[in-house]
């Protein structure tokens, strides 16, 4: 890990014993090459998903 925080432009987030969310404004192929010399890690981009509105609605209105 101290190897993904000594990259330039780049910021660690958020840390759990599962994940580590960093935030990085350089190439991607540099934080590409220190995952793959780490077993057992992956590196995806962050998704995020909209939520549908779940909340009652009027169909239609009143006769």
């Amino acid at each position: 890990m101290n190897q993904l925080r000594g990259l330039q432009d780049t910021v660690v987030v958020d840390a759990s014993p599962r994940m580590l969310l960093v935030e990085s404004d350089s190439d991607a192929e540099a934080l590409r090459s220190i995952v793959d010399d780490l077993p057992d890690w992956i590196i995806a981009p962050e998704q995020s998903y909209s939520l549908p509105d779940v909340r009652p609605g009027i169909e239609r209105p009143p006769d």
